[in-house]
């Protein structure tokens, strides 16, 4: 049997499944929020750290069953985004294998029937994702810290 996580961070709750390759879920917790933007780098360690921690004692797995982790993380827009979470990741996952994302494309993915579509997000703050029919990409990110966190939920 092989098993994954799935971590989808956001700017108000985290949660993190971890499910065999036969589409069992054997964990789903939640936590606060983990977009580095507004919490910080250091937030975010302790909030993946202790969700990775309780899923696996939930799961009944240890650390060296878990064979991947995508994280679906809001904040993760720009280059130095992903070289500051890959690292956080790096210290919490070890060994195992990982793919830090922008969470838009984790949403996406996980609504499509389809390999393409578009999605728009309306949480904390708003950002939006595309994959075309022929699998070009184009994602329109939040970029709080740059452009104000404008049109998200909050304002509606």
């Amino acid at each position: 049997m092989r098993y994954v996580a799935a971590i989808d961070g956001g700017g108000t709750k985290t949660r993190c499944i971890i499910g065999d390759d036969t589409g069992n879920i054997l964990a789903d917790c939640l936590a606060g929020p983990s977009n580095h933007q507004t919490v910080g780098a250091e937030q975010v360690e302790l909030v993946l750290t202790e969700l990775f921690q309780r899923s696996l004692k939930e799961s009944g797995l240890t650390e060296d069953q878990i064979e991947f982790v995508c994280l679906g993380l809001a904040g993760a827009d720009l280059e130095q985004d992903f070289i500051l979470l890959n690292g956080i990741c790096r210290k919490i996952f070890k060994n195992i294998p990982f793919k830090v994302l922008n969470d838009a494309w984790l949403i996406l993915k996980s609504g499509l029937t389809t390999p393409w579509g578009a999605v728009s997000i309306c949480g904390t703050g708003a950002n939006a994702a595309v994959i075309s029919h022929k699998g070009e990409k184009a994602i329109l990110r939040a970029l709080s810290y740059e452009l104000g966190n404008y049109g998200g939920g909050e304002y509606i």
